[in-house]
């Protein structure tokens, strides 16, 4: 034990040796935890970097596949466009449809048709005279008309739809701007159905009536009349 003189504190030798000993291993243990727990932040830190360049790795790649998957996608939807015009209706001058029809009605198949067309003056005995002529006017839209050759395979192929006349798409045009009527009405931005009324007096006039006849009780009602008379 130490001994103590005038409020101090004397070691002996031995008990001097046995404290600074006692001080220097637990300077050695600070030393050692804090070692340790370097090591232990160090660890903690480099687990935490490499799960962020896991994270990084994977978005990384989850945006390549994304990338592939919608560049997949969308060359598919070309595809997809691609086959459906190739499969859509071809729409025909009325006299090649007219054409077609006769030549079909004579048992022509689409092959015959497309060979037949070419050796049209030899074929005075084999068809008749309005056979030979529908091929005529179907090699001459065919080798004529800038795009003939390509509308004419895929009407064979695919099907066609004859061309409206100028009279037909006047029919269509009054009948959607007397729907686009009917619905500014049901929307309210016209209450006063000026425009309905204004388009069925428009095809009253021209003597159009029938156009509307399914959609305007007004047009029915003048058809009926006029019947009656």
């Amino acid at each position: 034990m130490p001994t103590s003189l005038f409020g101090l504190l004397y070691y002996s030798e031995e008990e001097y040796d046995a404290v600074h000993k006692e001080l220097l291993q637990r300077r050695e243990e600070v030393e050692k935890m804090t070692v340790y727990k370097e090591r232990m932040e160090a660890s903690v830190l480099g687990q935490t970097q490499n799960r962020l360049l896991r994270a990084v790795e994977l978005l990384t790649e989850w945006k390549g596949k994304n990338a592939k998957l919608e560049e997949e996608k969308q060359q598919l939807l070309q595809t997809i466009e691609r086959a459906t015009e190739d499969h859509k209706p071809v729409v025909l001058p009325r006299e090649v449809a007219a054409a077609i029809e006769t030549c079909r009605n004579a048992y022509l198949s689409a092959i015959s048709i497309v060979t037949s067309m070419e050796h049209v003056s030899s074929l005075f005995r084999d068809y008749s005279t309005p056979v030979l002529d529908a091929l005529t006017v179907i090699k001459d839209y065919a080798q004529k008309v800038i795009g003939g050759g390509e509308n004419l395979l895929r009407a064979l192929v695919n099907g066609y739809t004859v061309e409206p006349t100028e009279e037909e798409l006047q029919r269509d045009a009054i009948r959607k701007w007397y729907q686009g009527a009917l619905k500014r009405i049901k929307d309210g931005t016209d209450p006063d159905e000026f425009a309905k009324e204004a388009i069925e007096e428009v095809a009253l006039y021209l003597g159009g009536a029938e156009i509307l006849a399914d959609l305007s009780s007004f047009c029915r009602f003048q058809l009926e009349r006029a019947k009656q008379n």
